[in-house]
């Protein structure tokens, strides 16, 4: 059974793969393009007015981003099924 760990290694030697077949101008981009999504998020959390352990703080913003589209997802399809 895969698990969590097993998730974050692929994950990791992926990165590392991409990485390793990018110019340095296309890992630039890559990385510019990480961190306007994290502002993104940022703003759309509206992470400035969070409560104090989460105020001003960019974790959990990608795993809150992937639920709430995952949840969009599924819910209709929930709907179809039952």
């Amino acid at each position: 059974m895969i698990n969590g760990d097993d998730i974050a290694i692929v994950k990791k030697l992926n990165k590392t793969k991409m990485e390793e077949t990018m110019t340095p101008l296309q890992r630039v981009r890559n990385n510019q393009n990480r961190s306007d999504f994290m502002a993104y998020l940022y703003d759309l959390y509206d992470r400035s007015n969070a409560p104090i352990p989460k105020r001003n703080t960019y974790t959990g913003l990608a795993e809150l981003y992937a639920k709430h589209v995952g949840m969009k997802e599924i819910e209709p399809k929930e709907i179809l099924f039952y």
